[in-house]
């Protein structure tokens, strides 16, 4: 169903067995999407955040992210570091970054933003 394009989106929930054993299979189909599991502590007991990322042909890579409790930079160094990717861009981040809470921008953030370029 992966090589005739009757499915075009997989997504690996989380890494037990009966999950990922089919993993590498899936992506010889479909190379284009990856997920990547953050080793991160979160509040209320809650421990990793899973963050997605997509090649978009003839553009790039779009990271997409819930809450970014990894911290932005460290999101956006990955791809260079963990992933293989066709094209040497970045094309789009999206999701819940945590830059500003509250829309409350203070100036100490532009080096974040300006960093990410």
């Amino acid at each position: 169903m992966l090589e005739s394009g009757e499915i075009d989106t997989l997504i690996i929930t989380h890494e037990h067995f009966d999950h990922f054993w089919g993993f590498p299979v899936s992506t010889k189909y479909n190379p284009n999407f990856a997920t990547y599991v953050f080793a991160v502590p979160i509040i209320c007991r809650v421990f990793g955040e899973q963050s997605l990322y997509v090649n978009v042909q003839d553009k790039g890579l779009v990271s997409i992210t819930g809450c970014c409790h990894q911290g932005i930079i460290k999101f956006a160094n990955t791809v260079y570091t963990e992933l293989k990717y066709d094209n040497d861009k970045m094309y789009g981040i999206y999701g819940g970054l945590h830059i500003s809470p509250f829309e409350d921008w203070d100036p100490k953030y532009d080096d974040l933003v300006i960093s990410l370029g």
